[in-house]
């Protein structure tokens, strides 16, 4: 009995050296990303369930808890793909929250001349939120900080997103006119790559590489969630947009106030008279000074109808752009084919090309798909999911893209997908 008991004293005295040991080492070791890397993070979870049901969502009990059992089953699969963070700490929640999906609009403008969205007919779908923020350990004052701990901001992010786009669609011009079957335009994400059999999309456009962010959307088989904008819907659309915003700009401009040519003639007289008395002694300055100023002199009415010109000329020039484009698009048999527009919408970019490809940083314009919402589901089933990464330059958020990428079991989030 007396030799368990010292055995047993042997081995606590042994773990207490060990583990002082190692906080030594993490003390006296100087702070780097090799000590920030070796450094074992944390997972932080609230203790209880996180979903608190906000008072304007009509979730009912039962779907609230099969709710939390995805989000936790999510929860699980992370700590499979990255069952210890190295060199940051992670913390998981999630929210969810009255969706809508394909929902007809309309645009009203109000007394004080803007613009606002109000709903024709608006599809309720649930949408819900699983995510992870992580924080990164640094070295300040040659110590080693958890930033979570020290109540700084995270510096890497993984989304989760059910039944809503949410960054995924973004975007879409404020008008009647341009809308498709009463919905909106919007602007999906560019195709950049591949991952695990999955398009890879972040934003296209100049300096595209060096987006860290990345996206995936997931989807019912040989069902898209989106459809995309023919050519034909797109240009015949552009066609009015780009004349109703160049027509607005000019009777901006023509109602803009000017003073009389009496009080314009009366301020250039004192003008010269000015320049006149200043340069007394001089007259060569003073006929100098006076001549560099009458040959910039317009008047209010020429400066204004002068602005209206520079602005049917660029209209002239935006209108024969797209006209042009409509005349090729429809010679080459196109018409049908996706508007895959140069920048965000293809218009408004002098010089350029109207259609680009996804492989040259384009942009798809697409409509949200509305059969594909299946009505007899349950709202909170999944019936798309959008995933969602950004990991940061730090070498713990690198690590942390590298373990995600290669290890987060993605197909199970497919077989989530109404069910």
């Amino acid at each position: 009995m007396i030799n368990k008991i010292i055995m047993k004293k042997q081995i606590i005295i042994l773990l207490l050296t060990l583990t002082t040991a190692s906080y030594s080492y993490a003390q006296d070791a100087p702070c780097n990303d090799d000590l920030i890397m070796k450094t074992m993070g944390k997972w932080y979870r609230p203790k209880a369930n996180p979903y608190v049901a906000p008072n304007e969502t009509n979730f009912t009990k039962p779907q609230q808890l099969a709710i939390a059992a995805r989000m936790e089953e999510m929860y699980k699969m992370m700590l499979k793909a990255i069952p210890v963070p190295m060199g940051l700490d992670g913390e998981w929640d999630y929210r969810n929250y009255d969706g809508e999906f394909a929902s007809k609009v309309k645009y009203i403008t109000t007394r004080d001349g803007s613009v606002q969205m109000d709903y024709v007919k608006q599809n309720h779908l649930s949408g819900y939120d699983c995510v992870w923020k992580f924080w990164d350990f640094s070295c300040y004052t040659e110590k080693l900080t958890r930033n979570y701990s020290a109540g700084g901001d995270p510096m890497a992010a993984i989304t989760v997103t059910v039944n809503s786009f949410g960054a995924f669609l973004s975007g879409g011009l404020a008008d009647n006119d341009v809308l498709i079957d009463g919905q909106v335009i919007k602007s999906k994400l560019t195709v950049q790559g591949s991952w695990k059999g999955y398009d890879l999309l972040w934003e296209g456009g100049p300096g595209r590489e060096l987006h860290g962010y990345r996206q995936v959307l997931i989807h019912r088989k040989g069902e898209l969630p989106y459809t995309p904008v023919t050519r034909k819907q797109y240009l015949d659309r552009a066609l009015i947009y780009v004349n109703k915003f160049y027509d607005n700009m000019i009777k901006g401009v023509d109602l803009s106030p000017v003073r009389s040519l009496e009080e314009q003639e009366a301020l250039k007289k004192k003008t010269i008279e000015g320049y006149e008395k200043t340069y007394a002694g001089d007259p060569k300055k003073s006929k100098s000074a006076v001549d560099y100023y009458l040959m910039s002199y317009q008047t209010d009415q020429q400066r204004r109808d002068e602005r209206i010109n520079i602005i049917v000329k660029e209209r002239n020039a935006e209108l024969k752009n797209i006209q042009d484009e409509l005349e090729k698009t429809t010679k080459e048999g196109l018409l049908d084919s996706p508007a895959i527009v140069t920048g965000v919408s293809g218009i408004f970019n002098p010089g350029a090309p109207v259609f680009s490809t996804e492989e040259k940083g384009g942009t798809m314009l697409v409509t949200e798909n509305l059969k594909y919402l299946r009505k007899d589901l349950p709202s909170d089933v999944p019936q798309f999911i959008v995933l969602y990464w950004e990991c940061g330059d730090s070498k713990p958020g690198k690590n942390l893209r590298k373990l995600f990428e290669e290890n987060f079991e993605v197909e199970k989030l497919q077989a989530m997908i109404d069910k």
